[in-house]
């Protein structure tokens, strides 16, 4: 646990002084050339290794996973491309500092994908705590408050301001509480139909909550997961990407970093509730797609380990 925390660190660390360098290409044209090639070369480097990798062993190995994070990585140095995000979110395609954050998104978009052509079939699941899941929804506060420049060009007023962290409201708590019913629906709607066309995913899924639930105590598992997962994950999805990407783009994001056991109905439904949170975190701001998200995953653990 203490080598993901430094490694999360490392990437916390490294991502502030990516904002920094972009911001710093606003005014400094070698700043800006510099921007390039930190997305280029690599993007370009990832782009050519997975293109040999595909044609010499096929869609079964790395190769996809290279080659379309490298791809998603160097389209945004083409200004069409940023003239045609900007089409869908708050984007400015003359902006280094948006530039850098596409590159980033695509990046992530097309690795995440390529995992998804490349191995399609469920992994085993092996045995973990609740720990990792916990620095990692610190891991994505952080994230999420350095990518929208905290002490960089932004406040922390500003920050969350930008983040959508505003009052709960007793009308934005009431459609929270209705997103989640509307939320377990869709997942419920969801595992019935990937059990009935591919019970192995259903199986391994069902088995990753039990491994979960079994490393600790439920009712110190829930809320932990539960908030980890709820704070971290709508404050960079809905708070910090949404914004600038969009409500679609960005679900898509959130459900392939959901999609470890392969493509199945699952997949489809984390999609949907992604959207679902988008729309609440629009209409209502962040916090309360946080407190659905967060109330969301707390029952659903509960659930699991009740039924055990």
């Amino acid at each position: 646990m203490a080598v993901i925390a430094i490694i999360f660190l490392f990437v916390v660390g490294f991502a502030y002084f990516l904002v920094w360098w972009a911001h710093e290409a606003k005014k400094d044209r070698s700043a800006m050339v510099g921007l390039y090639l930190l997305l280029g070369a690599p993007g370009f480097l990832l782009f050519i290794a997975g293109l040999a990798v595909t044609t010499r062993r096929g869609a079964g190995g790395l190769g996809p996973t290279l080659l379309l994070g490298g791809l998603g990585l160097m389209l945004p140095l083409f200004r069409p491309v940023r003239v045609q995000m900007a089409r869908i979110g708050d984007f400015d395609p003359d902006d280094p500092v948006h530039m850098l954050g596409s590159g980033i998104f695509l990046g992530a978009i097309g690795f995440l994908g390529g995992q998804l052509i490349s191995a399609p079939a469920p992994d085993q699941v092996s045995s973990f705590d609740v720990g990792p899941i916990v620095i990692q929804g610190i891991f994505f506060v952080a994230l999420a408050v350095v990518s929208v420049g905290y002490h960089v060009d932004r406040t922390w007023p500003q920050v969350r301001d930008r983040l959508g962290l505003v009052r709960p409201t007793l009308a934005g708590t009431g459609a929270a509480l209705g997103a989640v019913v509307v939320a377990f629906i869709i997942s419920g709607i969801a595992s019935e139909l990937t059990r009935a066309t591919n019970e192995k995913y259903a199986n391994e899924i069902n088995r990753s909550l039990e491994v979960m639930t079994t490393s600790s105590p439920s009712y110190i598992a829930a809320p932990l997961i539960g908030l980890s997962a709820g704070i971290g994950e709508e404050l960079l999805f809905r708070g910090a990407l949404q914004p600038r990407y969009g409500i679609i783009p960005t679900s898509i994001l959130f459900a392939l970093l959901h999609s470890q056991y392969g493509f199945s109905f699952i997949t489809l439904g984390t999609f949907l509730l992604g959207c679902l949170f988008g729309i609440l975190a629009k209409r209502y701001g962040t916090t309360h797609a946080i407190i659905a998200h967060a109330l969301y995953n707390t029952v659903a653990v509960l659930i699991s380990a009740l039924a055990r």
